[in-house]
């Protein structure tokens, strides 16, 4: 039977969709608490005068301050997530690296003197496998921790998607408000074009962060299914590879071998090419916190 010269190497399809979900996931959420914080609630001063797009809107500025309240631990929700699997990328990547040289430089070694592995260099190898294999497990473990946090905090969030989107006073009404909280403004500066006009621009920019918030806000509907699916996805990568890693033991340490102690070296620089391409993908991510 051919060589699997994937066996040690991490599904690229699998692990880009995993964290594409991932991603979406945190910059949803943080695009979601960055308009909620920047949205001015309180009247805004303007010479004598104001503009509040609040007043006639009680309900969903309570909504809104409450939204406001539960998004605030995003901070250290989210960086756990991401600092869970980031991390343990990277860190395996690092420990897989330090594996790969040293079974290929005991490969090598044999080779150059053409002569078969010892069993204590064998029993080396399976031992430096083994190690790794248990990092993905433990890395696993870790993902799953994250779970419950992450759905918890994804719940009390979406709870709030009903009073800032339904019922008499939703978010797609405040820029309506807005409007004419702006208008009832600038007529009492009828007569004076100049500061009526800045009022006007006032109004528009406040019309704009506004215009931010509901995009955002309905991104909420589907956020338990993202988080869901981000937690499911995840686990299943780290399942995989780790099956793969334990298949290959396997392999090793039985008399029927589908991969030999020869091609650990391929496939070792194979996997620590895969890792590295999987870094390089999340690196692209933006800053989100």
């Amino acid at each position: 039977m051919a060589v699997d010269h994937k066996a040690l190497a991490i599904d690229e399809a699998q692990s880009h969709a995993a964290w594409d979900v991932t991603e979406t996931l945190m910059k949803n959420v943080s695009n979601y608490q960055s308009v909620l914080e920047a949205l001015r609630l309180e009247p805004v001063p303007i010479f004598q005068t104001t503009i509040d797009a609040f007043s006639s809107l009680p309900d969903l500025k309570k909504a809104i301050l409450t939204a406001r309240v539960h998004v605030r631990d995003w901070q250290r929700v989210g960086m756990d997530l991401y600092l869970t699997v980031f991390m343990g990328v990277a860190g395996f990547f690092q420990a897989l690296t330090a594996k790969a040289a040293e079974i290929t430089a005991i490969v090598d070694a044999a080779d150059t003197a053409k002569r078969k592995l010892t069993d204590a260099e064998k029993a080396s190898i399976v031992a430096s496998l083994g190690t790794l294999a248990g990092l993905l497990k433990s890395d696993k473990a870790k993902i799953e921790s994250v779970k419950p946090k992450l759905t918890d905090f994804i719940r009390l969030i979406t709870s709030d998607y009903p009073g800032l989107t339904q019922g008499g006073q939703k978010i797609d009404d405040a820029i309506a408000a807005n409007d004419k909280a702006t208008q009832d403004a600038a007529l009492k500066y009828l007569m004076d074009q100049g500061i009526m006009k800045m009022i006007l621009e006032l109004g528009a920019t406040l019309s704009r962060e506004l215009r931010a918030v509901s995009p955002a806000v309905h991104q909420l509907e589907s956020a338990n299914e993202t988080a869901q699916v981000s937690v499911r996805d995840l686990i299943a990568v780290w399942t995989t590879v780790s099956t793969k890693y334990g298949s290959v033991i396997s392999d090793l340490t039985t008399a029927q071998t589908t991969t030999h102690f020869e091609d650990l070296p391929l496939l070792l620089e194979i996997a620590v090419a895969s890792y590295q391409e999987l870094l390089t993908y999340m690196q692209g991510t933006p800053s989100l916190f």
